[in-house]
C-alpha cells in the first residue's frame, strides 16, 4: 500500500462527508516508538507513519473546505526514549 493515511483521507473526503460525517479523529501526528502514534519521541517532528507533515497540512485543509473538523488526537501525558537500553527498556 503505498497511499498514506493522509492522503487515502484526502481522496475519500468528499464521500466522508456525502456520508454525512462533520469530523474525524485525526491519529497522533508525531514521531513515534509505536506506529500508531501513542508512544512519542519527538512533539516537533510531524513526518510519522501517517505521512509527511506537509500531507497532514493538506489533509486538514481538504477536510476543511468540506465542513468536516480534524479533532487532533495528541499524546501529551507521556513520552518515550528515542532507543531502548541494554536491558530493552524504552
Amino acid at each position: 500500500f503505498s497511499q498514506t493515511w493522509y492522503d487515502r483521507i484526502i481522496e475519500e473526503s468528499s464521500d466522508i462527508a456525502r456520508a454525512g460525517f462533520t469530523a474525524v479523529w485525526m491519529p497522533p501526528p508525531t514521531t513515534s516508538v509505536s506506529k500508531e502514534g501513542y508512544m512519542p519521541t519527538d512533539f516537533y517532528n510531524l513526518n510519522t507513519f501517517y505521512g509527511s507533515e506537509e500531507e497532514l497540512k493538506e489533509c486538514v485543509k481538504t477536510l476543511n473546505e468540506k465542513s468536516i473538523t480534524a479533532v487532533a488526537d495528541i499524546v501529551i501525558n507521556h513520552r518515550c526514549a528515542t532507543q531502548q537500553d541494554e536491558q530493552g527498556q524504552w
